[in-house]
Protein backbone atom coordinates (compact mmCIF):
# COMPACT_ATOMS: atom_id res chain seq x y z
CA UNK A 1 0.00 0.00 0.00
CA UNK A 2 1.33 3.42 -0.92
CA UNK A 3 0.91 6.12 1.66
CA UNK A 4 1.26 9.37 -0.22
CA UNK A 5 0.47 11.69 2.65
CA UNK A 6 0.58 9.66 5.86
CA UNK A 7 -1.80 10.04 8.75
CA UNK A 8 -0.27 10.42 12.20
CA UNK A 9 -1.47 6.88 12.93
CA UNK A 10 0.18 5.36 9.81
CA UNK A 11 2.29 2.32 10.73
CA UNK A 12 5.02 3.62 8.41
CA UNK A 13 5.53 6.56 10.76
CA UNK A 14 6.01 4.46 13.93
CA UNK A 15 9.82 4.24 13.64
CA UNK A 16 9.96 8.05 13.34
CA UNK A 17 7.97 9.01 16.44
CA UNK A 18 10.71 8.69 19.07
CA UNK A 19 13.47 10.22 16.90
CA UNK A 20 11.26 13.19 15.97
CA UNK A 21 10.31 13.85 19.59
CA UNK A 22 13.94 13.63 20.68
CA UNK A 23 15.05 15.97 17.90
CA UNK A 24 12.41 18.54 18.82
CA UNK A 25 13.49 18.50 22.47
CA UNK A 26 17.18 18.72 21.55
CA UNK A 27 16.48 21.63 19.21
CA UNK A 28 14.60 23.43 21.97
CA UNK A 29 17.51 22.91 24.33
CA UNK A 30 20.03 24.22 21.78
CA UNK A 31 17.83 27.24 21.10
CA UNK A 32 17.61 27.99 24.83
CA UNK A 33 21.40 27.83 25.06
CA UNK A 34 21.55 30.50 22.34
CA UNK A 35 19.03 32.64 24.23
CA UNK A 36 21.19 32.32 27.35
CA UNK A 37 24.23 33.48 25.38
CA UNK A 38 22.30 36.48 24.08
CA UNK A 39 21.31 37.31 27.65
CA UNK A 40 25.00 37.98 28.37
CA UNK A 41 24.52 41.23 26.45
CA UNK A 42 20.75 41.80 26.20
CA UNK A 43 19.15 42.14 29.63
CA UNK A 44 15.55 41.74 28.46
CA UNK A 45 14.55 38.13 27.74
CA UNK A 46 11.88 39.10 25.21
CA UNK A 47 14.42 41.21 23.31
CA UNK A 48 17.00 38.40 23.48
CA UNK A 49 14.47 35.94 22.05
CA UNK A 50 13.60 38.33 19.23
CA UNK A 51 17.30 38.80 18.50
CA UNK A 52 17.99 35.08 18.11
CA UNK A 53 14.86 34.33 16.07
CA UNK A 54 15.74 32.52 12.85
CA UNK A 55 18.87 30.47 12.41
CA UNK A 56 20.20 31.39 8.98
CA UNK A 57 21.87 34.65 10.06
CA UNK A 58 22.32 33.58 13.68
CA UNK A 59 26.10 33.04 13.64
CA UNK A 60 26.67 36.52 12.16
CA UNK A 61 24.23 38.18 14.58
CA UNK A 62 25.75 36.47 17.62
CA UNK A 63 29.29 37.36 16.48
CA UNK A 64 28.25 41.01 16.32
CA UNK A 65 26.55 40.83 19.70
CA UNK A 66 29.25 39.02 21.67
CA UNK A 67 32.51 40.01 19.97
CA UNK A 68 33.56 42.08 23.00
CA UNK A 69 31.99 39.82 25.65
CA UNK A 70 33.73 36.52 24.92
CA UNK A 71 37.42 35.73 24.92
CA UNK A 72 38.95 34.48 21.66
CA UNK A 73 38.61 30.77 22.44
CA UNK A 74 34.97 31.03 23.55
CA UNK A 75 34.14 33.34 20.67
CA UNK A 76 35.53 30.92 18.07
CA UNK A 77 33.86 27.94 19.74
CA UNK A 78 30.52 29.79 19.83
CA UNK A 79 30.85 30.68 16.15
CA UNK A 80 31.71 27.10 15.17
CA UNK A 81 28.78 25.62 17.11
CA UNK A 82 26.31 28.22 15.84
CA UNK A 83 27.30 27.41 12.25
CA UNK A 84 26.63 23.73 12.97
CA UNK A 85 23.30 24.68 14.56
CA UNK A 86 22.33 26.63 11.43
CA UNK A 87 22.96 23.58 9.23
CA UNK A 88 20.98 21.16 11.41
CA UNK A 89 18.23 23.73 12.02
CA UNK A 90 17.73 24.10 8.27
CA UNK A 91 17.36 20.33 7.85
CA UNK A 92 15.02 20.22 10.84
CA UNK A 93 12.93 23.07 9.43
CA UNK A 94 12.65 21.36 6.04
CA UNK A 95 11.66 18.10 7.70
CA UNK A 96 9.10 19.57 10.08
CA UNK A 97 7.52 21.98 7.61
CA UNK A 98 7.82 19.87 4.48
CA UNK A 99 5.30 17.54 2.84
CA UNK A 100 5.93 13.90 3.74
CA UNK A 101 5.35 10.85 1.61
CA UNK A 102 6.72 7.34 1.35
CA UNK A 103 8.36 6.44 -1.96
CA UNK A 104 7.23 2.93 -2.99
CA UNK A 105 9.90 2.86 -5.71
CA UNK A 106 12.70 3.50 -3.21
CA UNK A 107 12.00 0.88 -0.57
CA UNK A 108 9.27 2.92 1.04
CA UNK A 109 11.68 5.54 2.38
CA UNK A 110 10.32 8.76 3.76
CA UNK A 111 10.76 11.62 1.31
CA UNK A 112 10.15 15.22 2.28
CA UNK A 113 9.10 17.64 -0.41
CA UNK A 114 9.26 21.36 0.13
CA UNK A 115 8.78 24.61 -1.70
CA UNK A 116 12.13 26.32 -2.26
CA UNK A 117 12.40 29.49 -4.35
CA UNK A 118 9.03 28.82 -5.97
CA UNK A 119 10.03 25.28 -6.95
CA UNK A 120 8.91 22.04 -5.35
CA UNK A 121 11.93 19.94 -4.47
CA UNK A 122 12.20 16.40 -3.12
CA UNK A 123 15.21 17.16 -1.02
CA UNK A 124 15.22 14.90 1.97
CA UNK A 125 15.26 11.14 2.13
CA UNK A 126 14.96 10.77 5.87
CA UNK A 127 15.60 7.78 8.09
CA UNK A 128 15.11 7.48 11.86
CA UNK A 129 18.89 7.03 12.18
CA UNK A 130 19.48 10.32 10.37
CA UNK A 131 17.10 12.10 12.74
CA UNK A 132 18.92 10.49 15.69
CA UNK A 133 22.22 11.82 14.29
CA UNK A 134 20.76 15.34 14.07
CA UNK A 135 19.56 14.96 17.67
CA UNK A 136 23.03 13.95 18.85
CA UNK A 137 24.51 16.97 17.06
CA UNK A 138 21.94 19.30 18.64
CA UNK A 139 22.67 17.86 22.10
CA UNK A 140 26.40 18.37 21.60
CA UNK A 141 25.84 21.95 20.43
CA UNK A 142 23.63 22.69 23.45
CA UNK A 143 26.24 21.23 25.82
CA UNK A 144 29.01 23.33 24.31
CA UNK A 145 27.01 26.57 24.18
CA UNK A 146 25.96 26.10 27.81
CA UNK A 147 29.62 25.68 28.80
CA UNK A 148 30.56 28.82 26.87
CA UNK A 149 27.79 30.81 28.54
CA UNK A 150 28.59 29.54 32.03
CA UNK A 151 32.32 30.21 31.60
CA UNK A 152 31.72 33.69 30.22
CA UNK A 153 29.31 34.50 33.06
CA UNK A 154 31.81 33.36 35.69
CA UNK A 155 34.59 35.34 34.03
CA UNK A 156 32.48 38.49 33.82
CA UNK A 157 31.44 38.17 37.46
CA UNK A 158 35.04 37.60 38.58
CA UNK A 159 36.24 40.66 36.67
CA UNK A 160 33.59 42.82 38.28
CA UNK A 161 31.82 43.49 34.98
CA UNK A 162 28.10 43.68 35.25
CA UNK A 163 26.35 40.62 33.89
CA UNK A 164 22.81 41.45 32.84
CA UNK A 165 20.53 39.47 35.11
CA UNK A 166 16.98 40.24 34.17
CA UNK A 167 14.30 39.21 36.59
CA UNK A 168 12.94 35.79 35.64
CA UNK A 169 10.00 36.18 33.29
CA UNK A 170 8.75 32.64 33.62
CA UNK A 171 8.92 29.62 35.93
CA UNK A 172 11.29 28.05 33.38
CA UNK A 173 13.78 30.95 33.65
CA UNK A 174 13.59 30.76 37.45
CA UNK A 175 14.30 27.03 37.37
CA UNK A 176 17.18 27.43 34.90
CA UNK A 177 18.76 30.17 37.02
CA UNK A 178 18.51 28.00 40.15
CA UNK A 179 19.98 24.99 38.37
CA UNK A 180 22.94 27.08 37.22
CA UNK A 181 23.56 28.28 40.76
CA UNK A 182 23.48 24.70 42.06
CA UNK A 183 25.91 23.59 39.33
CA UNK A 184 28.31 26.43 40.16
CA UNK A 185 28.32 25.58 43.86
CA UNK A 186 28.62 21.82 43.28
Amino acid sequence: MTVAFPRASSPELKPYIRPLGSMMLAYGRAHEAVVDLALLEIANEVEARKYVAGTEELPKKMRRLLRCKLDGHRFEAMNRHLKRLSVVAKERHNLIHGEWWFDPFDGGRLVVRRLHRNTLTHELHVTPDQIDAWTATLEEIADELELIQEGASRELEASGDEVPTPPPTSPLRTLLRRLRLVRRRG
